[in-house]
């Protein structure tokens, strides 16, 4: 199937204003905005579309990091990370990392929304829209996506007497957990 955002011989102009490579989330941003000032611009990005199905089921996420869609830029093994090397992901798509990497998310401690309202910043976690604390209201969630083998495997390998596996409101932050 061809790209639907690859570009027609016929529609390049001779010249542009700003010519942006990459169109990654901050390649995209910066053509974005020129293209609000009212000046040319092209934006040049040498991966495919965002529309695998790996990108829009953030359930199956990680088969990017094996793809195309991955550029995995190899580091060199380092004393900092315990003379290990590793692959760095890099989205070779529209849309760039952003695309190619799941979504993660953790809800703001209680505490902090309560002493930003104490000074003057916010309601406090009580006052915010209901966006901010989850589907439901305050403590609920909403339905999780399928989980899979390698998710099963990542709590599995985080499990140890000294982490809790459910995050609970209040002051703890310690912890882990995944939807």
């Amino acid at each position: 199937m061809p790209d639907p955002l690859a570009a027609n011989p016929q529609s390049i102009k001779a010249s542009y204003d700003y010519i942006v490579v990459g169109a990654g989330a901050a390649g995209s941003v910066v053509a974005g905005e020129l293209s609000k000032a009212g000046v040319e611009v092209l934006v040049i990005e040498s991966g495919p579309a965002d529309t695998a199905p790996t990108i829009s089921n953030p359930s199956v996420w990680f088969y990017n990091m094996q793809s195309a869609l991955n550029y995995a830029l190899p580091i060199k093994p380092t004393p900092q990370i315990n003379n290990r090397g590793l692959a760095l992901a890099l989205g070779h798509v529209v849309g760039g990392g952003s695309s190619i990497n799941a979504m993660v998310w953790t809800r703001g401690m209680e505490r902090d929304y309560d002493a930003w309202a104490e000074l003057g910043q916010t309601l406090g976690l009580e006052g915010c829209p209901s966006d901010f604390q989850g589907a439901g209201g305050l403590g609920r969630r909403s339905q999780r996506v399928a989980r899979c083998r390698w998710a099963n495997a990542y709590r599995t390998s985080a499990q140890s007497p000294s982490n809790r596996t459910r995050r609970r409101r209040g002051g703890r932050t310690n912890g882990f957990s995944y939807s």
